[in-house]
């Protein structure tokens, strides 16, 4: 099929050319933009993704894979110095970390912001999802990318996955910081709220997420309702077993001396502050910071204070390990 741009090309010269270049040049951005306002439309979700990949990419941090028991995980790096290990929450990717990478590479850090095994950009097998396994995961990317002692950040899931980590080897643990992190026992939510399947499901699972949640117009809802529907079976595994509690830090986090940040949206329910209170009195070197008026997503909706505390908290620990 002859392109747009090959009938362009082909217009031949005559009196008054440029008038009908300009006119065929205007044709294809016309073309272009209609071209992208539909794939927004209909993809949103990809369209944003492919955005904020070029906006990291821009600050030099760039998308690797790493095989890991011949299964492929993928992750976001960039910068230099002392390595700082990133993991999302339940349901989230590495470009969650958007917010908090370009701070960490400007700010002289190496980040690794990794996508967990079932989410992202990795590999998908049928396992258990468990929090266990998550953090035999990080343990083997660590080991792959010869990173012997890490900064690491946890964000909700992320946070509990860090937590296990940590206690199983604190040895390569030089900071931690988690952020809204699950892992101690407490009266859950229903779990189906984090598994929408209509766009009233989803507004309510916002809401959970952030006192601040803006209505979601139908066209996200519904590519964002694709997406978790094409992860379901991953996040209903995970759930399982967050639910099952097997894996719960309640009483094993006491001998975790290295220095941890605590950072907690004081309008967070689904982790809710009392969570964070019993994390801060069983981990001796820990501080409790509390940003007021945010939820669960503090990170994110709150990155103004969030993003200076994470990176002066890194600074002020770090001995160039």
């Amino acid at each position: 099929m002859t392109s747009v741009a090959t009938a362009i090309v082909a217009v031949p010269p005559r009196k008054g050319g440029w008038l009908r270049k300009l006119g065929w040049t205007a044709l294809v951005l016309v073309l272009i933009l209609a071209l992208l306002a539909g794939v927004s439309w209909w993809r949103p979700t990809v369209v944003f993704g492919q955005i904020g990949r070029a906006i990291l990419w821009v600050d030099g941090i760039q998308g690797r894979y790493v095989k890991i028991d011949d299964r492929q995980i993928h992750y976001l790096t960039g910068g230099n110095g002392p390595s700082v290990a990133l993991l999302h929450g339940l349901g989230g990717t590495a470009q969650d970390w958007a917010v908090l990478l370009p701070s960490l590479v400007s700010g002289g850090f190496k980040a690794y912001a990794i996508d967990l095994l079932g989410y992202g950009a990795s590999d998908k097998p049928d396992v258990d999802y468990s929090i266990a396994l998550e953090a035999n995961v990080v343990q083997k990317f660590l080991d792959q990318t010869g990173q012997r002692q890490v900064d690491l950040v946890g964000w909700s899931m992320g946070g509990w996955v860090a937590l296990k980590f940590a206690a199983a080897h604190p040895e390569r643990v030089h900071t931690l910081t988690l952020i809204d992190s699950a892992g101690f026992d407490f009266n859950a939510p229903d779990p189906k709220i984090l598994r929408p399947h209509t766009p009233q499901e989803l507004q309510a699972m916002a809401a959970w997420f952030s006192p601040k949640a803006a209505p979601i117009p139908g066209f996200l809802a519904r590519d964002i309702l694709r997406v978790m529907g094409e992860q379901d079976r991953v996040l209903a595994s995970a759930l399982d077993s967050m639910y099952s509690r097997r894996d719960v830090m309640d009483g094993k986090v006491g001998g975790l001396t290295m220095p941890v940040l605590l950072l907690w949206g004081s309008r967070d329910v689904l982790t809710p502050l009392a969570t964070a209170s019993a994390m801060h009195a069983q981990m001796p070197r820990s501080t409790l910071r509390i940003i007021e008026g945010c939820g669960h997503v503090a990170l994110t909706e709150c990155h103004d204070q969030a993003v200076p505390a994470i990176v002066a908290f890194l600074k002020a620990n770090s001995n160039g390990h």
